[in-house]
Formats: structure tokens, sequence, C-alpha cells
């Protein structure tokens, strides 16, 4: 369920409403007229015309996705065409006065070999030419497992030393910067490890 979910955050065409809510909107804390707001001015800027009601919409279908309510709704269910498939991940839950959450994610709802198979496939130039990225950039930068997953930074460097000890990366502290190095691992095989076993 996990790469269901990076796979919808990073489709910044077909799902843009998941690619902006992961990625763009920088608070763990959403109303539904921040989102509202907030969707409906970044489409503007990025030169989308949508209705406001569109964006209401897109707001309850993102939500459905994530929260299963224990009285579903089928005809919003059908008028929608969501259903709440991400719910076990946990990655939104609902606070007080109907405040959407991100919930941080760690090794439980990631296992390390997709972690890793994530960061490669998501920096595929580094990856390739056996280069280092900065845990800084994982954790802040857009279309990053820190953005999407919404993974404590303490919660990272736990499951990259695991995934060092397995030698699916390297770990390095340049000046009191750290970074993991691709080390030529064929980390499309990691998809097999964590599906297969």
């Amino acid at each position: 369920m996990s790469l269901l979910h990076r796979n919808l955050a990073l489709k910044i065409d077909e799902a843009t409403a998941w690619y902006w809510l992961f990625n763009e909107w920088n608070s763990t804390t959403i109303t539904k007229e921040e989102f509202s707001d907030g969707f409906h001015t970044y489409l503007a800027v990025n030169g989308m015309k949508i209705k406001k009601d569109a964006v209401d919409k897109e707001y309850n279908c993102v939500k459905n996705t994530y929260i299963g309510e224990k009285s579903i709704d089928l005809k919003t269910i059908m008028d929608e065409d969501t259903y709440p498939f991400l719910a076990p991940l946990r990655v939104l839950k609902i606070g007080e006065k109907k405040i959407l959450l991100k919930t941080h994610l760690n090794s439980r709802e990631i296992p390390v070999e997709l972690l890793i198979y994530c960061i490669a496939m998501d920096n595929r130039e580094q990856n390739f030419e056996g280069n280092q990225i900065s845990i800084e950039v994982l954790m802040e930068e857009k279309c990053q497992v820190g953005r999407y997953f919404n993974i404590r930074y303490s919660e990272l460097i736990d499951m990259l030393l695991e995934a060092e000890n397995k030698r699916y990366i390297g770990l390095n502290n340049n000046f009191g910067n750290r970074y993991i190095e691709f080390i030529g691992y064929d980390y499309t095989s990691l998809l097999d490890k964590y599906f297969i076993g």
C-alpha cells in the first residue's frame, strides 16, 4: 500500500490533488477550507482553470482514499468514484474539528527494501551515476520520501542504517552533512524482496 501511496503522490498531472497535498502543502494539518483555497491557488498559479466546486470534490476524493469511516456513504463513493482503499496505511487521519492530519510513517509501514527502492527511483540520475544524495534533500525536497511518506528524521536515519547494514547503500558524513551513497546495487530487485520476501 505504501508504494501505491507513493505513486499517487508523485503523479503531478494525473493525481494533482494528491501530489499537491503530499509535496506542496507544508503543514501536517489541513482543513477543508485550507485545502480548497490552497489547491485552487496552486492550480491558478500553474495555469489550470478549475471551479471551486471541483476543488471541493477533489478534497473529498483525497480524504476518502485514505479515511474509511465506520459508515461508508455508498452514494458519495459512487458520485466521486472513491473508496478508502489506502485507509489501512493510515497516512491521513481525522483530528479535532474534522481537521485532516498527516501521520508519520515508519518502518512498520515502509519496509527498508521499499524505502531504498523509492529513494533510488526518485533519484535515478544520482543512482545510475553512483553518486550521493543528501539526507536533507530526502527530507525536505518535493517528490522525496521525507515529504510524501512524512517520515521523521530520526526514523529515516534508523531505516538508512538498516539499509547500510544490508549493503543496499553507503552512509557518509561530510563535515556534519549526511549523505547516502548509491553503490551500484540493482535497486529494482528490491521490489522482489519486498513482495516475495
